[in-house]
C-alpha cells in the first residue's frame, strides 16, 4: 500500500515572512475600480445633442438619471420649461429650486398655476400669498427666465413683479389672472418694457353672479396701455383672455390703437370692444376701428375670440379686405366668425366655442366646416344639458359628421363638461370615420355606465390603430364654461413603434388628483401581438394552433330555477323580466357573435381585438348564470343563512354574519358605476372576503361564493338610484344554500347533511 507523508506546520510565522520578503511586486494586481460604463464615456457635446433633439422629457430624465455626470450635462434640458400645475407640485418644485440655485439658472420658462381648479380638491387650497414669496425668494436665481406666467385666482403682490423685473433681464413674457380683487392702477406688472409676451386673465370660480346680472364695466388702468402700446413695440402675443361668461367686464378698447409689426398672436375675451349704447355711430366706429386692427396686422397667424354669443359689447363679425389675415393659420371662436375669414384654405387649426346645446346645432358646424379643407386639428365644446335626455340609439353620430367634413383632419379635441353626457366606447366607434386622424383629447364629465379608464384605452388602440397618441380626461363635476372643471382622472396614451412602422408598445400614463401611476401591462401584452404580426410565420403558426384548440360552442341562456315574481316584493317581476331575458340574453348573443368571429379569423390583430368583447360578454353570461342560483325565494328558504361551515366561518371572518352584511353593502355600494360585489373565498389564505369588479369582470382572484349584480337594471325601475336600499332587501332572497355548497366545495368541509344532494351542480 503506498505511503501518504502529512507535513503540518504548526505556526503561520514562516510563510508570512517568505510573504513580506517577495516584495509589492509580487502581489497580484486589483482593479477595485470597475471599467467606465460606456454612457459615462460619451463626448459632452453628443449628450447635449441627446438633449436637444430628445423628444420624450421622461427619456432626457432616465438618461440624466444614469450618473451625476449625465445629470450635470442633462439639467439645461429638464430644467429649461417649468409646469407647475398642482399645489404639491408649486411646493416641491419652487423649495427644490430655492435650495438648488446652481438648478434654478437653467429654467427658460416658468408657469405657476396653485389651486388649479382641475387638481384642487375643496378644502385642500394653499395660500398663494405663500408661493408668490417663495418664487420672489428664488429670483435672483433665475437668470435664464424668458417666460413667467401665474396661474392663481388671484394675481401676486409687487414684490414679485419688481423682483422679477430687476432680477431676469432675459424676462420677455410675463402673464397673470385676475380674481375679485380690484386691479391696482400702480401695479408693477405694468412697469415692464419691449415684452415678446403678454397675458392678462380673468378667473373666474363659479358662475353664481349671474343672478346679480350682467357685471359693471371697468377700465383697465392707463399704464397698462403705456407699457404695451408705448414701451412694447415688439410685441408678439398679446392675450387680454376672459373666457365667457366672465364676471368682471374690462373696456378694452384702446387695443385696436396698438401697432405691433410682429404681432403673430392676439386673444380677445369676453370684454368690451364695441360700445353697447344706442349710438349707431360710436358703435359703428368701434366696429371700423375693430377691423381695421386686424387688417394692418398682417402677420398674425392665431386669432382668438371668446365672447359670448350675441353679446352687445363684442363686434358680431369681420368686415376684413381679401388682403387681411394672409397667414392666419389657427382661429379661435364662435362659428358665427368663420364665414368672414378671407382665407379658409390656409386655417389649420380650428377651435369653435360655440355652444353646441342640442343635436340640431350640429348642423350649421358640419356646412360650415367643409369650407375648410386643409383643417388639421379641430377643437369643439359639446354642451347638451338643455336636451335633457340623449336620446340616441347610437351616441356615435354625434361626431361621425365632424370627421367626415374634415378628411384631413390629424387631431381632435372634444370638451363636454355637463350632463347629458357620451359613453367612450360610443367615441371610439365614431373615430373609424377618420382614418388621417393621428391623435385626439376627450375631456368629458365622467358617466357612470363608462368603462374604467384603462379599459376605454385599450378599446381605442384595438379599435383605432392609425391613432398614435391620445389623451382621456374625466372631470368630477358638471362645469358650463370652456375653462374646465374639477378633474377626476386623466390617461395619456403612446403608440410606440419600430423601425418598420409595427405598433411594439403603448406607454400609458394615468393619473388622479392625489395619485400617479404608470401602467405596463397594456405594453407587454401589444409588444407580444406585434411581434407575433411581425413574423408571418409566426402568426400564422398561432393562428392554425387557435383554432385547432379553440372549438367555437354557443352558449345558451339558462332557465331561472324559480318564477320571474318569485322575489316579490323585495325584486319585482318586471325588473327580473327584463334582468333576465333582455339583459342576460345580450350577453349571451355577443358572446356567440364575439366567438364565432374568433374561431373564423385566421388574423391575430383581429383575434386581439375580439378580446374585449370576449371578456365583457362572457363576464356578464358567467356573472349571472351564477347570480340566478343565488337567489331563491322565501317558500326556498331565501335569505335563511342555517348554522354550518359557511356560518361559521363568516363569524370568524367578520365577526358576526350582521357584521359581514354590513361591509357587504359599503363596499358594494361604493362602486364607480356599474359592476358587482362578491363573497369569496381566498385559498391562499383560506379566508372570505368582500370584493368588488367593474362592469362586467368575473370574479377571477377568489373562489365567488356569493355575488350581487349592482348594475342599474338590477335595481332602478324599483329603488331607483338609492343603491343601500337595493342591497339591504337583497339579503331576503339570498340562497344561502347553494352558498354553502360552494363553500363547501372549495373549502373542503363537510356539508350539513340536510343540503347533501338537494342542489344541482354549477
Amino acid at each position: 500500500m503506498p505511503s501518504r507523508t502529512f507535513s503540518i506546520t504548526t505556526s503561520p510565522l514562516p510563510k508570512l515572512k517568505q510573504y513580506f520578503k517577495q516584495g509589492p511586486a509580487q502581489i497580484p494586481a486589483v482593479d477595485s475600480q470597475p471599467p467606465p460604463c460606456f454612457i459615462e464615456a460619451l463626448p459632452s457635446h453628443v449628450v447635449h445633442e441627446i438633449g436637444v433633439q430628445c423628444d420624450s422629457l421622461c427619456d432626457v430624465l432616465n438618461l440624466s438619471l444614469c450618473s451625476s455626470r449625465m445629470r450635470t450635462f442633462l439639467a439645461p434640458y429638464l430644467y429649461s420649461s417649468v409646469d407647475l400645475k398642482t399645489n404639491k407640485q408649486c411646493k416641491s418644485t419652487l423649495v427644490y429650486l430655492s435650495k438648488h440655485p446652481e438648478i434654478a439658472r437653467y429654467v427658460r420658462r416658468l408657469v405657476v398655476s396653485p389651486n388649479k381648479q382641475e387638481w384642487t380638491t375643496p378644502g385642500e387650497e394653499i395660500h398663494e400669498g405663500l408661493v408668490a414669496d417663495l418664487i420672489t425668494r428664488i429670483s435672483p436665481s433665475l437668470r435664464s427666465l424668458e417666460t413667467f406666467l401665474w396661474d392663481g385666482w388671484e394675481m401676486p403682490t409687487d414684490d414679485l413683479w419688481s423682483s422679477l423685473r430687476k432680477s431676469c433681464p432675459r424676462l420677455k413674457g410675463v402673464g397673470s389672472t385676475i380674481g375679485v380683487n380690484p386691479l391696482n392702477p400702480s401695479s408693477e406688472l405694468f412697469s415692464f418694457s419691449d415684452l415678446r409676451q403678454f397675458s392678462l386673465s380673468v378667473k373666474s370660480r363659479s358662475v353664481d353672479w349671474l343672478a346679480n346680472g350682467p357685471p359693471k364695466i371697468e377700465k383697465l388702468p392707463r399704464r397698462l396701455w403705456e407699457m404695451l402700446i408705448e414701451r412694447c413695440p415688439r410685441l408678439e402675443e398679446l392675450s387680454l383672455s376672459a373666457v365667457a361668461p366672465a364676471h368682471r367686464l374690462f373696456d378694452v378698447r384702446t387695443v385696436v390703437l396698438g401697432r405691433w409689426s410682429r404681432l403673430k398672436s392676439i386673444t380677445l375675451g369676453d370684454m368690451v370692444l364695441r360700445s353697447g349704447s344706442k349710438d349707431d355711430n360710436t358703435s359703428a366706429t368701434d366696429y371700423q376701428a375693430f377691423s381695421k386692427f386686424f387688417a394692418m396686422h398682417s402677420r398674425l397667424k392665431h386669432v382668438a375670440l371668446q365672447q359670448a354669443v350675441g353679446s352687445p359689447t363684442f363686434p358680431s363679425s369681420f368686415a376684413l379686405p381679401f388682403s387681411a389675415l394672409m397667414h392666419l393659420e389657427s382661429f379661435h371662436g364662435p362659428l358665427k366668425y368663420l364665414r368672414s375669414i378671407p382665407h379658409p384654405e390656409k386655417l389649420r387649426h380650428l377651435t369653435l366655442t360655440s355652444l353646441h346645446h342640442a343635436t340640431s346645432s350640429f348642423n350649421p358646424t358640419f356646412n360650415a366646416l367643409q369650407d375648410f379643407p386643409n383643417l388639421e386639428t379641430l377643437s369643439v365644446w359639446v354642451d347638451l344639458s338643455f336636451t335633457g335626455q340623449l336620446n340616441m340609439q347610437d351616441e356615435s353620430q354625434l361626431f361621425t359628421p365632424f370627421l367626415v367634413a374634415c378628411p384631413m383632419l390629424r387631431h381632435l379635441n372634444i370638451m363636454c363638461f355637463t350632463r347629458p353626457t357620451f359613453r367612450v366606447r360610443e367615441f371610439s366607434r365614431a373615430l373609424r370615420n377618420a382614418p388621417s386622424l393621428e391623435s385626439f383629447s376627450l375631456i368629458k364629465l365622467y358617466k357612470s355606465s363608462d368603462e374604467d379608464m384603462t379599459t376605454s384605452a385599450t378599446r381605442i388602440i384595438q379599435e383605432n390603430p392609425n391613432i398614435q397618441n391620445f389623451t382621456l380626461q374625466y372631470t368630477q363635476d358638471r362645469w358650463p364654461t370652456l375653462s374646465g372643471g374639477r378633474l377626476r382622472q386623466m390617461g395619456v396614451y403612446s403608440t410606440v413603434y419600430d423601425e418598420y412602422g409595427n405598433a411594439v408598445a403603448v406607454q400609458a400614463l394615468e393619473r388622479k388628483p392625489k395619485a400617479f401611476a404608470l401602467f405596463s401591462p397594456k405594453s407587454t401584452m401589444l409588444s407580444v401581438a406585434a411581434r407575433a404580426l411581425s413574423k408571418p410565420n409566426v402568426a400564422r403558426a398561432f393562428a392554425a394552433s387557435a383554432r385547432q384548440v379553440r372549438g367555437f360552442q354557443s352558449a345558451t341562456l339558462p332557465p331561472l330555477p324559480y318564477a320571474y315574481n318569485a322575489l316579490e316584493p323585495y325584486i319585482s317581476e318586471e325588473i327580473m323580466t327584463l334582468h333576465h331575458q333582455k339583459h342576460h340574453q345580450t350577453y349571451v348573443n355577443g358572446l356567440n357573435a364575439a366567438e364565432e368571429a374568433y374561431s373564423k379569423t385566421a388574423s391575430v390583430k383581429e383575434q386581439i381585438a375580439l378580446q374585449a368583447a370576449i371578456k365583457f360578454n362572457g363576464g356578464g353570461h358567467i356573472n349571472h348564470s351564477l347570480f340566478w342560483k343565488n337567489l331563491a325565494p322565501a317558500s326556498q328558504d331565501g335569505g335563511k343563512l342555517a348554522d354550518g361551515p359557511l356560518k361559521k366561518a363568516i363569524e370568524k371572518d367578520f365577526g358576526s354574519v350582521e357584521a359581514f352584511k354590513k361591509e357587504f353593502n359599503t363596499k358594494t355600494a361604493a362602486i364607480q358605476g356599474s359592476g358587482w360585489g362578491w363573497l369569496g373565498y381566498n385559498a391562499g389564505t383560506g379566508k372570505l372576503e368582500v370584493v368588488t369588479t367593474a362592469n362586467q369582470d368575473p370574479l377571477i382572484s377568489h373562489v365567488p361564493i356569493i355575488g350581487v349584480d349592482i348594475w342599474e337594471h338590477a335595481f332602478y325601475l324599483q329603488y331607483k338610484n338609492v343603491k343601500p336600499d337595493y342591497l339591504n332587501a337583497i339579503w331576503n332572497v339570498i340562497n344561502f344554500k347553494e352558498a354553502e355548497s360552494r363553500f363547501a366545495e372549495v373549502a373542503k368541509v363537510p356539508m350539513p347533511e340536510e343540503l347533501n344532494g338537494s342542489l344541482p351542480e354549477l
